[in-house]
């Protein structure tokens, strides 16, 4: 039971040594999440931590990154594919016609004979209407020339007609110069304000708070971060954007809907009961890991392990919206229970997953925990203070 406790110790951050309840002494400590309580440094971190919120807000820092491109070695791949079809292609395509084509020159030479003679007699056949044509062509002008001497008197109406083209040239540049100013005012007016150009960033919640505004759980939240970092508003504003994406990343939304079928668990993990001061309390009884089903069902491979993470992790979400209601005089944490006893050997299957739990807790769930306590020798319960 040595190495177990040890390991156990990672998690829970207490080890029973003496056979007993030991209750953690964690530097967390329950403190009041009603601002008119607190001092007046930290009022003003709180304050600080929501001007970098609503600033990362805007600048999309809460938003996960779009996927990569493909790599370029794939693409240039299929595009010289497409290259090489190409030409291809077009190669079978002019072979085609060539030959079509062949066939066609061939043709009998008995019709050029022919052909030569009908040539040589057009000529002949066309003599007698050039001499018409030219004969005609003589006569037009004698005829034509008393229209000349009449049209020179029509020259002063392409004087009136110039006068009536400006007089309808200044007409349609009018209307033309009225569209042209109907456009641009209809330009200006489709045209959008700068304040309506930025759309306002969606808001971002957590645990079912919102990061920003009027809500009063929202500052019971926000202490969480800042005091897991002690204050330091940079700190904590890393702290909550690694948190917020890590939570899309997962994928905890869909989450919480999430079939899992994992029965046989609802004895390893549960909530049942609350102390004194109202925390739920949530039991880890590592003792049911000796049935061997158990064990190989949860930790059996890859897949069954990271089946196992999703539900420990859906396990706690559920917990939290369920147990925990972030008012400031309300309950915003929880008990955390360990049983260590018959617990298989932490060199098993599920060090590996317990440990990248752990960190997932420690980095994502900041100040959950009022209080821990571990035993390795307890009977059906832990000498725990409850209603």
């Amino acid at each position: 039971e040595e190495p177990a406790a040890e390991a156990e110790a990672e998690e829970t951050a207490a080890v029973a040594d003496d056979g007993g309840a030991v209750e953690a002494t964690g530097s967390f400590k329950e403190e009041s999440n009603l601002v008119a309580d607190l001092p007046d440094p930290e009022k003003k971190a709180l304050d600080e931590f929501k001007e970098l919120i609503v600033a990362a807000l805007a600048a999309g820092e809460f938003n996960l990154p779009p996927p990569p491109p493909p790599p370029k070695a794939k693409t240039e791949a299929a595009a010289e594919e497409t290259k090489t079809e190409a030409p291809a292609k077009e190669e079978a395509k002019t072979e085609e016609p060539a030959k079509a084509e062949e066939p066609a020159k061939e043709e009998p030479k008995a019709e050029e004979p022919a052909k030569a003679e009908a040539a040589a007699a057009e000529p002949a056949a066309e003599e007698p209407k050039a001499v018409v044509a030219a004969e005609a062509a003589a006569e037009e002008p004698a005829k034509e020339e008393p229209k000349a001497e009449e049209a020179k008197p029509a020259e002063p109406k392409k004087e009136e007609e110039a006068v009536v083209v400006a007089e309808e040239g200044t007409k349609t540049a009018e209307p033309v110069e009225e569209a042209a100013a109907a456009a641009t005012t209809t330009e200006q007016a489709a045209a959008p304000e700068p304040e309506a150009e930025a759309a306002a960033p969606e808001p971002v919640f957590i645990w079912g708070v919102p990061l920003v505004g009027d809500d009063e759980r929202t500052d019971a939240v926000l202490l969480k971060f800042l005091r897991a970092r002690e204050f330091k508003v940079k700190e904590a504003m890393a702290m909550l954007r690694s948190a917020v994406l890590w939570r899309k990343r997962f994928g905890i939304e869909s989450l919480l809907e999430a079939d899992l079928a994992f029965p046989e668990l609802e004895k390893v993990v549960f909530y049942r009961g609350a102390d004194r001061e109202g925390h739920p309390v949530c039991y880890n009884v590592y003792g049911e890991f000796q049935d061997k089903e158990v064990y190989e069902k949860a930790f059996g491979d890859e897949e069954k392990r990271e089946r196992f993470l999703k539900w420990r992790i859906q396990l706690l979400e559920r917990g939290i919206l369920s147990q925990l209601d972030f008012a400031p005089s309300g309950i915003c944490s929880m008990v955390q229970v360990t049983d260590l006893k018959n617990s298989p050997p932490m060199l098993g299957k599920h060090r590996a997953v317990t440990r990248q739990a752990v960190a997932l807790l420690q980095d994502n769930y900041p100040e959950f925990i009022a209080k821990k306590r571990c035993s390795s020798t307890c009977h059906g319960g832990i000498s725990l203070p409850t209603k």
